[in-house]
C-alpha cells in the first residue's frame, strides 16, 4: 500500500494552529489534481455551512490512478458548521454501494473503475451530501508519521502472527516500529481483507492522535509532523492554500480527539464469491440524515459507533 488518509491529521492540524504564510510554504509541498467530479450546483449540499473532506488511501500510483489500484482506506472528515465538532466517518473497504455507472460493487474496487474522482461521487451518491473537499496520501512517509505521533493503540479484531511478531486480540498499545510490522502484510498471508482492517485501524488511531491536543499545541511536534505528512500530498483542486486558511481561522474545536464514527453495517454476505459488508439500510438512512443536517452530536449520542 502506497497511500494513507492519515496525512489529513497534520492538514486539519495546521488549519486550527497556524497562519496564512505558513500555510503557503506547506502548500509547495501538496499536489492538486481533479478529484471533485460534481459540480457545486449539481451535489447535494452539507446543512448550513458543514463541510466534509474526503479522506482517500489507495495502492494506486497516483491519485487519479486507474490502473491496478486499491482504495483500502475510505473516510469522510465532517466539520460542523460551527466548526466546534469534528467527526471522522469510516467505511470499511469493502462496504458494497451504489457506483455511479457502474451498478453495484465495493467502495475498494471504485478506484479501478475511475480512480479517486468515482469514489468520491460514490461518497457524495451513498451519503447524499456534498464532498466539499478531498484528498489523497502517500503512503511512504509512514514510518516518518509513525515516529513523529508515537505510540498508538487500536482493538484488534483477532491474534495473529506478522512477520515474527505476535499481536493480541483486544486492545493493544503499538509502538511506531509495531504500527509498521500490524499493518505489513506476512508473506504467508494469502488474503488482503485482514490487512485492510489493520490499516485503517492504525489509520484512524493516528488520525485521532494527530488531532490531538498533545500535537497541536506544540509547535515542535506539529511542525514536525505538518513537514512529514504534507509532502507528497495530492488534494482536490479548490483546496487551496486559502481555502485552508479560511477553515483555519473559523475552526472552533475544543475535544482533544476528533469523533470516530462508524458507519452502520448489515453482517456479512457472499456476493459473486467475495464476501462484502453491506450497509444496515434502515439504520444507515438514519446516519446519512444526521450527516447531511449536520447532526451527528444527536446521533452519536442516541448511537454511540466507538
Amino acid at each position: 500500500m502506497r497511500h494513507t488518509s492519515i496525512t489529513a491529521g497534520a492538514l486539519i492540524g495546521t488549519m486550527a494552529t497556524v497562519g496564512a504564510l505558513y500555510l503557503a510554504a506547506m502548500n509547495s509541498n501538496i499536489e492538486r489534481a481533479d478529484l471533485i467530479t460534481t459540480s457545486a450546483a449539481a451535489a447535494p449540499q452539507s446543512a448550513k455551512e458543514a463541510l466534509n473532506i474526503a479522506i482517500l488511501g489507495s495502492t494506486g500510483a497516483q491519485a487519479g490512478s486507474y490502473q491496478d489500484a486499491d482504495g483500502s482506506v475510505v473516510m469522510v472528515l465532517h466539520i460542523s458548521a460551527d466548526r466546534k465538532q469534528a467527526s471522522l466517518v469510516s467505511f470499511p473497504a469493502d462496504t458494497q454501494v451504489a457506483i455511479p455507472g457502474h451498478g453495484s460493487g465495493t467502495l475498494r474496487s471504485t478506484y479501478a473503475m475511475g480512480g479517486a474522482k468515482l469514489t468520491v461521487s460514490t461518497l457524495e451518491n451513498t451519503l447524499n451530501t456534498r464532498i466539499d473537499h478531498a484528498m489523497v496520501a502517500e503512503f511512504a512517509g509512514l514510518e516518518a508519521l509513525a515516529k513523529q505521533v508515537g505510540p498508538i493503540s487500536v482493538d484488534n479484531p483477532e491474534a495473529f502472527t506478522s512477520n515474527g511478531t505476535k499481536f493480541d486480540e483486544g486492545r493493544i498499545k503499538l509502538t511506531p516500529d509495531q504500527a509498521l510490522t500490524y499493518i505489513k502484510r506476512d508473506p504467508t498471508d494469502a488474503t488482503s481483507d485482514s490487512v485492510t482492517v489493520r490499516q485503517r485501524l492504525v489509520v484512524e488511531a493516528g488520525m485521532q492522535k494527530g488531532l490531538s491536543r498533545d500535537v497541536l499545541s506544540n509547535p515542535v511536534k506539529l511542525n514536525r509532523f505538518v513537514k512529514t505528512t504534507t509532502k507528497n500530498t495530492t488534494v482536490d483542486k479548490g483546496f487551496t492554500a486559502g481555502a485552508i486558511a479560511n477553515i483555519a481561522r473559523s475552526l472552533r474545536l475544543s475535544s482533544d480527539d476528533v469523533k470516530l464514527v462508524r458507519v452502520p453495517l448489515a453482517d456479512l454476505e457472499t456476493v459473486k464469491g467475495s464476501e462484502v459488508r453491506k450497509t444496515d439500510t434502515k439504520q444507515f438512512d438514519v446516519f446519512a440524515s444526521a450527516l447531511s443536517k449536520d447532526k451527528l452530536d444527536e446521533y452519536l449520542e442516541k448511537y454511540p459507533t466507538e
